[in-house]
């Protein structure tokens, strides 16, 4: 008859000492990603001589060359419920800064478009902060 061998048991320690780590990083990478995705719309903005830095607001409105018109990433059919969406969005927002909408709007739209939307962002109690590059502004026409 055979002996039987016992085997000894080997217990496996699992290091969780970078467990915090990557979960950290993990979180960041999806920050990031959603912030890209949101404003996955291209678009030139139009030039200005008076620009300056603007930190990253909550609410984002974007319009692109198409006149299609972008609140927080998903479209808005018509300008006329953007107001209504904004005021909802902007409802226990208290602060300047909470109440700041970046306008990110194609520099070919024309202003029929996108004044229907300032007024929107106006109307609701939003403040108006506008994504524009540095330079000399190109002749407006209607």
């Amino acid at each position: 008859m055979r002996k039987r061998r016992t085997r000894k048991r080997v217990s496996i320690i699992i290091p969780v000492a970078s467990m915090g780590d990557i979960a950290f990083l993990l979180i960041i990478f999806f920050m990031v990603a959603s912030q890209l995705a949101r404003q996955r719309h291209d678009i030139t903005p139009p030039r200005s001589l008076d620009t300056y830095a603007l930190k990253e607001t909550p609410i984002t409105l974007t319009i692109d060359k198409g006149g299609n018109c972008y609140l927080q990433g998903e479209k808005v059919h018509s300008v006329e419920s953007l107001q209504p969406q904004l005021e909802v969005l902007l409802k226990d927002r208290t602060t300047d800064k909470d109440r700041t909408v970046l306008f990110r709007c194609d520099g070919s739209v024309r202003n029929r478009l996108f004044e229907p939307a300032i007024e929107a962002i106006n109307e609701a109690g939003g403040l108006l902060g506008l994504v524009g590059q540095e330079g000399e502004p190109a002749n407006l026409k209607e």
